[in-house]
């Protein structure tokens, strides 16, 4: 049974994660970068929000007592402190740019490697709630958009390495667009100077992970909310009823899309294909051997006719 104090903090750490995402989506749409505190910001607060889903679950394991939940818990504060402190590395080396090109290639590959931690905690996180689905003590269970949203962030992260966009500017507006940001979207580089022609095929694609990522991400954050909300919190016998109903509805459209293709072959093959005469264009009927109206065989029976 999931205690009060874990359920409030693994849906409201889920509800600051879903809010901040779509904080710094819209700050990224509409506030220059040349402000970039107000970007760094909502990212840092991110990764903390991530700790403390952490947090949530440990709370949760003291009940449930499952090592697969000690490693969820583990690769997450694990995630959380290294993406928060790269984050305000990158942050520091944009202001200062004290650190050379080697050092933020090593620092960026520690990032990728990483963000995988989350397609694997995500997969822990499915199963725990497949769990609570078998076990009767909830009737949702987390789907796949969130490993899904992770492994678009991996693919996103490792794109931004294989093409960094600070390679490929040719002009800059600011002396700091220069300056390569670790952590940052492409999009730095495309509004604070001119990239080459290029890499803009690159950055659309860059744009297109990323959206699909954060609304895989979002949705799968906020499903585990609505997960933890109802967990233990429907009786056994309503989760009987839910599922027995949901049984019989799929037994019943299995046996309408029966029904409904042996009605359909019925109606097919009862359908007589109809006869016209030769000659004279009248209808015929199926069994006659002549046209009634001039005589004419009946070209559709016509092995009938000469035997």
């Amino acid at each position: 049974m999931i205690t009060l104090n874990a359920r409030k903090h693994i849906t409201l750490s889920t509800l600051i994660y879903v809010a901040t995402i779509i904080l710094q989506t819209f700050i990224e749409a509409f506030v220059s970068y040349r402000i970039i505190i107000i970007h760094v910001l909502p990212s840092f607060f991110t990764q903390l929000a991530i700790i403390w889903v952490g947090v949530g679950f440990l709370l949760f394991n003291k009940e449930e007592k499952k090592r697969s939940i000690n490693h969820l818990v583990l690769f997450l504060a694990v995630y959380g402190i290294i993406s928060s402190s790269l984050i305000l590395l990158s942050y520091i080396d944009f202001k200062f740019n004290f650190l050379s090109d080697k050092i933020v290639l090593v620092l960026q590959i520690i990032y990728i490697i990483n963000s995988s931690i989350l397609i694997y905690c995500s997969i822990i996180i499915h199963d725990i709630t497949e769990q609570h689905v078998k076990n009767k003590r909830n009737i949702i269970q987390l789907t796949w958009s969130f490993s899904i949203g992770f492994v678009l962030f991996f693919i996103y992260n490792l794109l931004n390495v294989i093409f960094p966009p600070n390679k490929y500017i040719i002009s800059s507006t600011s002396e700091n667009a220069i300056t390569f940001f670790i952590l940052s979207p492409p999009k730095i580089y495309y509004l604070l100077g001119t990239l080459n022609q290029d890499f803009k095929t690159m950055f659309f694609v860059l744009s297109i992970v990323e959206v699909s990522y954060l609304v895989f991400v979002v949705i799968g954050f906020w499903k585990l909310r609505k997960i933890f909300l109802l967990l233990d919190n429907i009786p056994p016998e309503l989760i009987d009823r839910i599922l027995t109903k949901k049984q019989d509805d799929f037994v019943l459209e299995s046996l309408e899309e029966k029904n409904s293709s042996v009605i359909a072959e019925q109606q097919e093959s009862s359908v007589k294909k109809k006869m016209f005469c030769i000659k004279c264009g009248v209808e015929l009927d199926p069994d006659a051997l002549f046209c009634e109206e001039c005589g004419e065989k009946n070209p559709y029976r016509v092995n009938d006719v000469d035997e």
